[in-house]
This record gives structure tokens, C-alpha cells and sequence, in this order.
């Protein structure tokens, strides 16, 4: 009996003895509130920017070209003179068809004092009628002779008009095509040069199909605005308007052109290049924004970690809208003021308790 007391006493002792187990840390996490503001949502793409009005300037006569008056790569004003062509042959040839006209008018004059001197010889039988008939038609065809020579002096003076070329609108002029002293061949087929008007100015983007029914039923219902950034800097958008979209879908691509346009009174947008543009839909008020990285893709959807009062987590399933930066809009699932786990997710499980780092 007393051997088996003194073992239990041993056994207690041994038990009383033992050393704790050591708890298991908790998991550190970051957390954050929602942000509650109204956004504009919009959709980014990518676009490129192309003049407003492109020109080819071409001479419309042939001739030896005397001048140019613009610097290239500088503005010019519309109406400015931009190029001379030697205009000389085109002054003789004026000169030629005014004399012409001058005998042409002298011969109508001699034609109608023929017929009308032969005109009483021909009542009297004096003269057959068939004479008379062609002193009357030598007078029409002296008339129709006068407006040969003046239609070919209209044209001449034309042509002196052509040999000054001037500048359609106001832009930007290009590389010269042609040195002074070349002769201009084939007139209206080479350029001279090339004049880009940039202020206003058009950015093109492709937009998917999918996004155009939600586009083109805003669109209706008012202007849509547009937003250009050169370089991804964000911090400097050009504003601009969707002003075109285009007619059919590209059957190859699935993708459809819209074109916005731009004041681009600054004249930093420049053909040719690359931007990146926001096309802004709708405003919508009171939206909640997260981070997106607090944000977790699951087998059931996404989902995020909320931080209940007594330091547990919980795992709720959210719906989701548009990307806005680096935040992300919730459509449902989220309430405003609730704490919501951003760094930290990989650890956790639903009820787990946690730590936020200070």
C-alpha cells in the first residue's frame, strides 16, 4: 500500500512539474478602412495622335520654283505665301491670248459691218442668199472666237494666281520636299512640303467591341470627355472630347477606332505620337475604393479579410468594379467604416486570430 502511494505521489510531482507548451504566435497583418468618394470611372486604352487638317502642298502649274517664305518646322499663318513659281511664262502667255482677243474683236467688227452692208443686197437678190448666209456665220464665228480668247485669258490669269502658292491654314510646316532653282514637273502629283494643324488636335484609340454597347449608350445620353497622358504621366492629363466613333468593328481584330479631340493650345501633343487615354463614362457618388492588393482571387471569387473587434478575421466574398489607379471599386460586400485586411492574407483562415502591425 504504501509502495503504491509513494508512486502516485512521484507521478504528481513529475506532473506538476511540466512545463507549459509556449504559445503560437500570432499573425502580423496590415489593415486599412475604405475610402468613401465619388469617382469618375473610366476605361484606358492606348492612342496615338494625328493631325487635325494634313495638307499636301502641291503646285497646281509647272514652272521653275523662284521662293520659299517659312521656316521649316515653324508655323505659318492661313494666307501666308509660301512658295513663288517663276510666273513669267505664264504673263506671256496672257499677254498672247489678250492680243488674240484684240484681232478676234477686230474681226467681229469687220464680219458684222459685212453682213449688215450686205444685208439690203440680199433682200434685192443682188446677192445670194448663200453668201449672205456665210457673212452671217463668219460674224457667230467671231463671237465664239471672243470667248475662246477670253476664256483662254481667264485661264492665264490663273495660272499667274497658281505661280504664288499660299498657306491654307493655320499649321505646322514639314521638311521641304524641293530646293529653289528645281523645275516643278507634273504638277499636283509631288509635295512641296507638308503643313500639319495641330491646334485643334486628334488622338485615335481601339477600343474592344465588348466595351462598345456601355460606351455608345453614355455616349447618347451626353458628351464624353477624354483624357490624354504623354510619357504614363498622369499627374498632367490633356482634356479633350470624344468627338467620333467610327462606323464598323474591325472583323480581324474585333476592335472599333474612336477619336477624341484637343485644344492642344500648348501645342504638346504632336502627330505621330503615342499616349495613353482615359475615356471617362460616369460619375458615381459615395463609392467605396480599396487597395487592390487587399483583394484575393479565390476558387469562389474574390475575396478579402475583415477585422472584427476582437482581433479575428473574417473571410467575405465581394463583388467588384472598375480598377481606379491602384484602387479598386466595390460594388457589394463592403460596408463603409469596416476594417479590411491589406497585408498579411497568405496566413489566414476564417476566425484566425491575428496581430496588426503598429
Amino acid at each position: 500500500m504504501n509502495i503504491l502511494l509513494l508512486l502516485a505521489l512521484l507521478l504528481c510531482s513529475v506532473s506538476c512539474h511540466k512545463k507549459e507548451e509556449p504559445k503560437k504566435p500570432l499573425f502580423q497583418v496590415e489593415v486599412t478602412k475604405p475610402k468613401v468618394e465619388d469617382i469618375t470611372l473610366y476605361h484606358s486604352y492606348v492612342g496615338h495622335v494625328e493631325a487635325y487638317v494634313q495638307v499636301d502642298v502641291t503646285a497646281q502649274v509647272e514652272g521653275v520654283l523662284t521662293g520659299y517664305y517659312f521656316t521649316e518646322g515653324m508655323e505659318v499663318k492661313q494666307g501666308d505665301l509660301i512658295f513663288s513659281i517663276d510666273s513669267r511664262p505664264y504673263e506671256a502667255q496672257l499677254s498672247k491670248t489678250e492680243a488674240a482677243l484684240s484681232h478676234s474683236i477686230a474681226n467681229l467688227r469687220y464680219a458684222e459691218d459685212v453682213a449688215k452692208r450686205n444685208a439690203s443686197l440680199a433682200q434685192k437678190d443682188y446677192v445670194s442668199q448663200l453668201e449672205y448666209d456665210e457673212y452671217i456665220t463668219n460674224v457667230m464665228t467671231s463671237k465664239a472666237t471672243i470667248k475662246e480668247n477670253e476664256a483662254e485669258i481667264d485661264t492665264a490669269k490663273i495660272n499667274i494666281t497658281y505661280c504664288n502658292i499660299h498657306a491654307p491654314m493655320n499649321a505646322v510646316s514639314g521638311k521641304l520636299k524641293i530646293q529653289v532653282g528645281n523645275l516643278i514637273r507634273n504638277a499636283g502629283e509631288e509635295a512641296l512640303v507638308t503643313l500639319n494643324q495641330i491646334t485643334p488636335i486628334y488622338t485615335y484609340f481601339s477600343v474592344p467591341q465588348k466595351d462598345l454597347p456601355h460606351i455608345m449608350e453614355l455616349h447618347r445620353k451626353k458628351a464624353l470627355k477624354v483624357e490624354a497622358f504623354l510619357n504614363g504621366d498622369e499627374s498632367k492629363p490633356y482634356c479633350g472630347d470624344l468627338d467620333l466613333i467610327d462606323n464598323q468593328v474591325n472583323d480581324q481584330t474585333g476592335s472599333i477606332w474612336l477619336r477624341g479631340v484637343f485644344a492642344n493650345e500648348e501645342k504638346l501633343l504632336w502627330p505621330g505620337e503615342f499616349v495613353d487615354v482615359n475615356l471617362m463614362l460616369e460619375e458615381k457618388k459615395n463609392a467605396i475604393l480599396l487597395p487592390t492588393n487587399a483583394i484575393t482571387l479565390g476558387q469562389k471569387g474574390k475575396y478579402v479579410f475583415i477585422l472584427k473587434s476582437n482581433q479575428t478575421v473574417e473571410l467575405r466574398y465581394i463583388e467588384t468594379g472598375e480598377a481606379i489607379g491602384s484602387m479598386t471599386l466595390i460594388e457589394k460586400g463592403i460596408e463603409p467604416g469596416e476594417t479590411v485586411v491589406t497585408q498579411g492574407q497568405i496566413n489566414l483562415t476564417n476566425g484566425i486570430q491575428v496581430k496588426v502591425k503598429s
